[in-house]
């Protein structure tokens, strides 16, 4: 396969009189220009000198590719080897803007390493051939300008039979990899080039000059390409004909995740990946209450061309599903992203800092709550308590880091340990939310055997009423959650059961086992559930799978929490310094306290324990039953009532 280099040039090799010098020794004032010199391979090098390129050398330089010979045979790299060679023995032209590459092949080589003139350099493989060419085309200056290396290559039958090779000479040839155009057909072959010519000539600019290389093999399709790429830089607007040369299709854009959302607005973007070979005038975010919207519908604009953007969408109603598409607008028409559906939050003013918008009745008569937005959180070092930025949020491991120093964040705490002391009881001997059982000389301190060394208040105490100073809301201000104290509060056993199987909602359905965002839980409910919502499986059933309902980020934030729905992590408990994130119950599991302690006998190795509501794999327990030992670690999910 014969291989061709074709040279626009301002320069010319040393040895050759400039081409810019009009025989008298004067300098005549430049306008843009480009000069065109040829080397080919077809068993011996052949070259046609650098010289102006413009509507009267044409023809001469079109009957030189016409004339070269073809054969089986192809040398990319050595024509490329060649062609850098001649650049950079080339004298520099006036006001020279631009150099650069354009390579417009097969893609594949056969015989450059198989001969001394072919190899000079040695090179004992292909791919060290074409490493050290791309070295060369990404580190060298010619003229103090960086080399534009573009590569066309068209996907023949003996390229997809040796595809990966094809790939890595486009690849390697170019300057960079936007710069590799992969093409399955002339027609697509021609809009490519007009591409790169176009960004050619724009590089090169007004009233200067551009050194361009063209490396051609011997195809008849590529010297046809050749020939109207030469047109196409000396006459942008008229290159000479061609299988339509510059195909205009709509563009591609795609639609982007709506974040921020409220009860009247929302974010929403996308992005122009491809403007079709035509300028974008247009592009924005189009919305509607039903699917698919168009800009016939609501529409907001935001600039023109390719890249992505986004736009505030404003005049929302509450508690509305919206759909929107991302749009972009070139003269071929108006194309449009996948269609995203998004709900507004209500329109309750109510709703405090830090809560999630649905209500739960928490006891018979109508007393209703609103959970917090995420699990409880603690920073030693500073003493600040926050809840979860996302309910999925979990710790982990990094509950093991119990120290009064410590600069990262807890979120499973001892029963009761909210930093509050009262120091005429003996069974509160000082407990801190980073506490472990085993953290000081536990045996010795008074209350040890009755209460598991002093976690909460005395043996049958509540956190609440007189006690209530011992609940981690009470005492502390939740910094994400209002910033002041005696605004959220820790739910009682009897609520944590109303609530999980007591309570009567529109949907019928209280709570159902999930993995949201790839974190295992459960799912509850508010009062007002609409089962159009989203459809969950496997609902108010202990013993369900986690795996029967797997709800994705985008699909969590979206639709489901802005409708109230409130997710309790599976995060597993802390016995001392160890997580552990299952229990004999296999699986992932979760434990979080209420305020009320265990009430049997004093006797009772459960004396030590205190209530709350606990699921894993095969229950969901809140009940008398439902327990843990006041020194574990387990989590906290705080509430505010409704007013």
């Amino acid at each position: 396969m014969l291989t061709v280099a074709v040279i626009f040039a301002t320069g010319c090799k040393k040895e050759q009189p400039e081409p810019n010098n009009n025989g008298n020794g004067e300098e005549p004032e430049l306008t843009s220009s480009v000069y065109l010199g040829i080397v080919g391979y077809n068993g011996t090098l052949a070259v046609k000198e650098f010289a102006l390129l413009d509507e009267s050398s044409v023809d001469d330089f079109e009957a030189f590719i016409d004339n070269l010979m073809t054969s089986d045979g192809s040398a990319l790299y050595y024509s490329e080897y060649k062609a850098i060679e001649m650049l950079q023995s080339s004298i520099e032209p006036q006001q020279l803007s631009n150099v650069s590459l354009v390579t417009i092949t097969a893609g594949l080589d056969n015989v450059s390493i198989a001969s001394e003139e072919t190899n000079p350099e040695n090179y004992e493989t292909n791919e060290a051939y074409r490493s050290a060419l791309h070295e060369a085309i990404v580190t060298n200056t010619i003229h103090g300008k960086n080399i534009n290396a573009y590569t066309l290559g068209l996907l023949t039958e003996e390229a997809q039979s040796d595809y990966d090779e094809f790939r890595a000479n486009l690849q390697m040839l170019a300057s960079k990899e936007e710069n590799a155009y992969e093409v399955a057909d002339m027609t697509v072959s021609y809009n490519s080039l007009s591409v790169i010519a176009t960004d050619i000539i724009s590089k090169i600019g007004d009233q200067k000059s551009g050194l361009i290389m063209l490396v051609l093999d011997n195809r008849v399709e590529s010297k046809t390409m050749a020939g109207w790429f030469i047109g196409k830089i000396v006459n942008p607007q008229n290159p000479g004909p061609g299988p339509n040369p510059d195909p205009i299709e709509q563009p591609v854009v795609i639609t982007s995740n709506v974040t921020d959302i409220t009860s009247n607005s929302a974010v929403c973007g996308g992005e122009v990946i491809s403007d079709g070979g035509a300028s974008v005038t247009e592009r924005g975010i189009c919305w509607s209450t039903t699917s698919n919207p168009t800009i016939s519908n609501h529409h907001a604009n935001n600039g023109t061309g390719t890249g992505s953007y986004s736009v505030t969408i404003t005049d929302l109603s509450p508690n509305t599903r919206y759909y929107v598409r991302a749009f972009a607008t070139n003269s071929e028409g108006t194309a449009y992203g996948e269609d995203v559906s998004f709900i507004t939050l209500p329109d309750d003013n109510d709703v405090p800092e830090g809560a999630i918008p649905g209500k739960f009745t928490i006891e018979i008569g109508g007393k209703e709550v609103y959970f917090s937005q995420g699990n409880l959180q603690y920073q030693a070092s500073t003493n600040t308590w926050r809840f979860a930025e996302n309910q999925y949020d979990i710790l982990g491991e990094l509950n093991a880091n119990i120290s009064s120093t410590y600069s990262g964040w807890i979120d499973l705490f001892g029963w009761g340990t909210s930093g509050y002391h009262n120091e005429s009881d003996i069974y509160n001997v000082y407990y801190q939310p980073y506490s472990s059982f085993f953290g000081v000389a536990f045996s010795q301190e008074p209350g040890y055997t009755i209460n598991r060394s002093g976690y909460g208040p005395s043996y049958g105490e509540s956190l609440d009423g007189s006690n209530a100073n011992y609940d981690w809301g009470i005492n502390n201000a939740i910094s994400n959650g209002g910033g002041e104290p005696n605004q959220w509060r820790t739910l009682t056993q009897v609520e944590w059961n109303y609530i999980i199987h007591g309570r009567s909602t529109s949907s019928g359905i209280r709570y159902a086992k999930a993995q949201v965002n790839g974190v295992a839980g459960m799912i509850m409910l508010p009062d007002d559930w609409s089962v159009s919502v989203y459809d969950l499986n496997n609902t108010n059933t202990s013993n369900a799978s986690y795996e029967d309902n797997d709800i994705s980020e985008v699909e969590w934030k979206s639709v489901l929490e802005p409708k109230g729905a409130v997710f309790f992590p599976a995060a597993g408990v802390r016995m001392e310094t160890s997580v552990i994130m299952g229990t004999s119950y296999s699986g992932p599991t979760g434990f979080y306290w209420s305020v009320d302690p265990y009430t049997g006998s004093s006797d009772d190795r459960r004396a030590t324990c205190a209530l709350g509501f606990g699921f894993a794999s095969s229950a969901v327990q809140a009940d008398d039953d439902s327990d843990s030992f006041r020194a574990s670690g387990c989590s906290v999910r705080l509430v505010r009532n409704v007013q």
